[in-house]
């Protein structure tokens, strides 16, 4: 008993430096997170999320010249991470509306189609009438 509850205190101990040693590194570090969400109504709900992190990272380098004063200089890494979700919804009422209107349409041409083939049947037994009229016209005065 006495050994658990020791090696949990040890435990408890390490975990803390852990973090703390953890949490001393980021302090040179600036994060940046820009999330771009797009989305594409319609048919079909098109969502697009880009989430862009830029991380830089500050480093002084001390080159050891033998002396009291040493120069110092500041570099910075760069990072940018970039990742994009795509997620495509269907819209069923949309669906059911796109699809209503397309027999509607469908219906609508084939009723112009039939409309127009009745108007050029009665053109053509028009102008038959005509030349069957012109034929006998014709016969007579001859």
């Amino acid at each position: 008993m006495k050994n658990l509850i020791l090696l949990s205190i040890s435990l408890l101990f390490s975990s803390t430096f852990l973090f703390a040693q953890e949490d001393s590194k980021l302090k040179n570090e600036k994060k940046e997170t820009i999330i771009k969400t797009t989305t594409v109504k319609g048919t079909e709900e098109k969502t697009t999320t880009t989430k862009t992190v830029k991380k830089e990272k500050q480093l002084i380098k001390i080159e050891d010249t033998g002396k009291e004063n040493q120069n110092e200089k500041y570099d910075s890494k760069k990072n940018t991470l970039t990742t994009e979700t795509k997620s495509v919804k269907i819209n069923t009422e949309n669906e059911v509306a796109k699809k209503e209107l397309k027999e509607k349409q469908a219906n609508d041409q084939q009723k112009e189609i039939e409309a127009y083939k009745k108007s050029q049947m009665e053109k053509y037994e028009k102008m038959k009438k005509e030349a069957e009229e012109k034929k006998k016209k014709n016969k007579k005065d001859n």
